[in-house]
Formats: C-alpha cells, structure tokens, sequence
C-alpha cells in the first residue's frame, strides 16, 4: 500500500475542523500532533484518527456546556438554535449545511450522526411510501391513518395479485413479495401434492413448518420421517438409499475426478481396525468421504436427543462418532477431505 503524504494527512484532518501540528508524518502507526476546534493539543495516530477517535479532552466525562456545543457543531459548519443544554440526550434543534432544520442529540452528534434529510432517512409521508411503491405496479390497501413510520406493516397487493404484507424499510431494500420469492409458508395440501409426485404418500394430517418432522411412505412401503425442508432437498427413504455405494458420494467423487480404482479403498487406522472409505488417493495419502446428514446426525439439520429411525443411535451420538472418526484418521497421518450431502 502507498505511504499517505504529510499533506494528504493536514487535509483530511483538516475536513473534521481539527488542525495538524506536526511537520512530518512516517506512518499510520506513528504519533502526531492535533489541535481540535476548541483548541485542545493532543498527540494521536492516524489509524486511530481514522477510525472516529477525537480529541481525548473533549472526550471526557465532564459535563458539557452549551457554548461548547456550540462551538463544535459549528465547526461542522452546522448552526445551533437551541439556547438549552441539559445533557447529552437533551434534543436540540440543528441547521446543516444545507439548511435542512432538524432535531438531534449532542450523544448522536458526537457519535457522527447528521442530517437525517441529507442522509436519506427522515420519516418519509404515506404519499411518498404509496406512490414508490405502487409506480412498481403493487397496490397498497392500508389506510393513511394507520401510517406510522418506514418499519409499519402495509397490506397490498404485488403486481402479481398476490396478498402481501410491506414495509417500506424492506422494499426500498428490493425485499417484495414472499409468494413471488417462494418463501410463504405452503399449504397442507401444497406439500401433499408435491410429495405425491414424488411417488411418496404423506401419511401426516397437519403440516406446521419446513422443520417439523412429517410421516411420509415410499413408493416400497416404508415409513421414514423427513421434514418439509430436507425433502424437497431430496432426503428420500433411508432404507432405500442403503447400499454399500452411495450415489450421491459417487457424483461428488466423479466431480473431483477420483478414478473408480481408488475408491470403496480399505484402510487400515492405527488401533487396528479396518474400514472401507469412499476413496483413497495414495499419491498424496488423501481419504476422501461422503456424509449423508441423516447417517452422521448433521446437528444443522437433526437434533442430537432425537433417534435414528433405522440405525436406533441418537443422532447427537452419530454425529460424535462421525467428528472422532475424523480426528483419529487426520492423527494417524491421512489428510482428510469429505464432504456433507443429504
């Protein structure tokens, strides 16, 4: 990175109404001399000077007076209107350079909050929300009244016809409808349906969330447990998928480029005993492995007290053995590179 110059230095502490003393500068590390806008000399850094710290003597805890206030926010080129001061959280009535008048705090100010209209956050009326919104093809229902601030709830429709709920926080932020973006919460029989396509009967009276465990039934009559959420990441029937190979383990291997002459590769740990990996690359003594989350208990995705269906381990005791399993071949000298699938 390019070494700042001294006279880069004086401008930029220059623009925050402060003045530098010091006629040479080494580095970002290095002290400097500053007088503040009241007049106070202190020595500094520049990294420090960067990262918002000011002069250290109005930084104090004593109580300030109002022509000091003054004195500051004018620095700013701001103009103070207000001819009380109690305290920090006393509001005071401001004029920014651009002569927008607005009601702030001396804690705000000194934390470097400004003009709320110059910065894009004052309230905003119910015309202006309506009107932005709606240019964009939605139509709001709520009432003017029922307006508060950005953060209040609108009702509407989005330019699908879609029933929503908006806030103007989120919109202008691009958040728009949750049906469009498929994040509503879906219907009883919307999951039924699209269980049935997958030749499964969801066997379930309710559906509550994504999360919730649901009773589905193969199209070979077993009974698994799947929720919402990791079926339609393609979790299937664990009986079905149990084979020596995994499917899924054989697209990942394939999409590492791993030849079939190294994989289901026997390996011998240092207790002894002897396990099949999904692969093994002698060339740079690397065991690759695949794990399904609901074989090892992935805890992102299965709580830990909860019972394996088919294998009757608790998926919290699963999901130990997969990590030691893990710890003891990276001690015995493997390296170890796996991945977690469905």
């Amino acid at each position: 990175m390019e070494k700042l110059s001294i006279d880069y230095i004086k401008n930029e502490i220059k623009k925050e109404g402060y003045f530098l003393i010091s006629k040479e500068y080494h580095n970002c590390m290095s002290y400097i001399e500053i007088q503040c806008p009241i007049g106070h000399k202190y020595r500094t850094k520049w990294n420090k000077f960067q990262q918002g710290r000011r002069c250290n003597i109005c930084a104090s805890t004593k109580r300030k007076t109002l022509t000091y206030i003054k004195k500051i926010i004018e620095s700013y080129e701001f103009i103070l209107l207000s001819t009380k001061y109690n305290n920090c959280n006393t509001k005071l009535e401001v004029v920014c350079k651009n002569n927008h008048k607005y009601i702030t705090t001396w804690d705000k100010f000194r934390l470097g909050y400004r003009c709320s209209i110059c910065s894009g956050n004052d309230k905003k009326s119910f015309k202006y929300i309506k009107e932005n919104i709606e240019k964009y093809g939605y139509k709001i229902l709520t009432q003017k009244e029922d307006y508060k601030n950005t953060k209040t709830v609108l009702t509407g429709e989005c330019d699908k016809g879609h029933y929503c709920k908006i806030r103007w926080a989120d919109f202008n932020r691009g958040i728009r409808c949750s049906e469009c973006r498929g994040l509503r919460k879906k219907s009883f029989q919307y999951i039924k349906n699209a269980i049935s396509k997958e030749n499964c009967i969801l066997l379930s009276k309710e559906y509550i969330n994504s999360s919730t465990p649901l009773i589905v039934k193969c199209d070979n009559n077993h009974i698994f447990h799947p929720s919402w959420r990791n079926f339609k990441n393609g979790s299937r029937c664990p009986k079905c998928s149990m084979s020596s190979i995994s499917k899924a383990s054989q697209i990942w291997l394939d999409s590492l480029q791993i030849p079939n002459k190294y994989r289901e590769f026997p390996i011998l740990t240092s207790d002894g005993k002897k396990y099949i990996a999904d692969a093994y690359d002698p060339k740079n003594n690397t065991i690759y492995e695949y794990f399904g989350r609901f074989w090892h208990g992935h805890p992102d995705y299965y709580q830990s007290d909860k019972i394996n269906p088919i294998c009757k381990k608790s998926f919290g005791e699963l999901y130990i053995n997969t990590i030691t399993k893990i710890k003891r071949l990276e001690e015995d000298g493997y390296n170890m590179i796996y991945e977690w699938g469905p």
